[in-house]
């Protein structure tokens, strides 16, 4: 589980599962959407492990470090990748709860409902 001070929203407007051929995915109506956030973990002040010799000299920066978490696909990621899509948190209510943390935020991590979720063309 990821302790509270880990946690994190990452900000989109759309994504893509470049499993095939870089199908696009947004929700519809985002104007009317506070804020669109996968859900996830994130650090300050992270450093980066490269073998690449021009990266090392960059790790003694800080740096905001953070991913998102991903879940089962929905029926309309499945057919372009059928194991994982990210976690998509749409709600304002359920991302403070996802960044208050604790075991009754896990719920969340689950596939977005088909109907909020569409190709983007």
């Amino acid at each position: 589980m990821i302790e509270k001070k880990y946690r994190c929203l990452v900000p989109f407007t759309a994504f893509a599962e470049p499993v095939r051929d870089s199908t696009w995915f947004q929700v519809p109506n985002v104007a009317s959407r506070v804020s669109l956030v996968f859900g996830g973990p994130g650090k300050e002040n992270g450093l980066q492990n490269s073998r690449d010799k021009k990266w090392r000299a960059r790790e003694k920066h800080d740096w905001m470090l953070y991913s998102f978490r991903t879940t089962d696909a929905n029926d309309v990621v499945r057919p372009v990748h059928e194991k994982a899509m990210p976690v998509i948190l749409i709600d304002p209510d359920e991302q403070n709860e996802w960044l208050n943390g604790g075991e009754k935020s896990l719920h969340l991590q689950r596939p977005l409902a088909d109907e909020h979720l569409e190709k983007r063309i």
